[in-house]
Parts: structure tokens; sequence; C-alpha cells
């Protein structure tokens, strides 16, 4: 939160969330359809927003919240951003970020020869084939091993 009591967008107090100051710079003032959609919507002024359908909720793209970067964040109405906010990244938890720069959630397994815990997207935790081994090494281990 910041405190700009001369923005459009700050409230009573004067205070408005970051990521809506960096998206309003981005994109200015006025009506903008949604990144995802394309509804048109528009920013709604002051210390609520709006629960209506036609404001701008500011969306990350990478769903991680904390990345507050203007290439990161784009317009959405309520409806595309609850759709993708449960799955939106929580301070705290593991990520994988991929070689295109984006960030996956990552999850714990178990690897099956060394017994260490590491981590997989969520694509990997039930795939037989893949996923199965913390590294490289362990898996030239096991398959030299094996008869």
């Amino acid at each position: 939160m910041l405190r700009l009591p001369n923005h459009p967008l700050a409230s009573s107090n004067g205070i408005v969330a970051e990521h809506r100051v960096i998206l309003y710079d981005k994109i200015g003032d006025g009506a903008h359809p949604c990144y995802f959609c394309g509804s048109p919507i528009h920013w709604a002024k002051g210390s609520r927003i709006s629960k209506r359908k036609d404001t701008i909720y500011v969306d990350h793209l990478n769903k991680d919240t904390h990345d507050n970067c203007p290439g990161n964040l784009v317009p959405s109405c309520l409806s595309c951003n609850q759709k993708r906010r449960h799955d939106a990244i929580q301070k705290g938890e593991k990520i994988i970020i991929k070689p295109t720069g984006s960030k996956v959630r990552a999850f714990p397994k178990i690897c099956h020869y060394c017994g260490k815990t590491f981590y997989v997207p969520r694509h990997l935790l039930n795939d037989p084939r893949k996923g199965k081994y913390c590294s490289q090494d362990c898996m030239y281990q096991r398959t030299q091993r094996s008869p």
C-alpha cells in the first residue's frame, strides 16, 4: 500500500494499492478491455473497489501477487480475476521458474533412488514416467543398478 493522497485512485485517507498505481500509470484513466475476455471495464476510485462486473481489477499474469512489474500487470474484470485468483502463488510457497520466466507452484515428491524430497510442477505429481528422481545422477544410478 502506498500513501499518495493526490492519486486519482486514492481512498479518502490517501492510501492506494501499489499494483493499482503501477497499472494506472501504464494504461491511464478511462475504459479499457479486460485482458482475458475483452469486456469493457473502468477504474473504481476511492477506498472501496466495487464488486460490479465492469470494474478494473489488477491481474498478475504470472500469478505471483508480489511481482508488480508493469509487464506483469493487466486489467481484468471481476469474473476473470476471480477465476484466476484461486491459483495465484502465495507468499512463502515453493515455486519453479520455467525457462520462459513464468512461475508455477511446486509440489514435493520423494526421489525413488535416494529418498530426498524435491519439488516438481503439478503435472508431474502423478506421472509414472517423469519426476521420479531428484537429479540425473540418481536416475543414472538407479538405471545402472537395475538388472
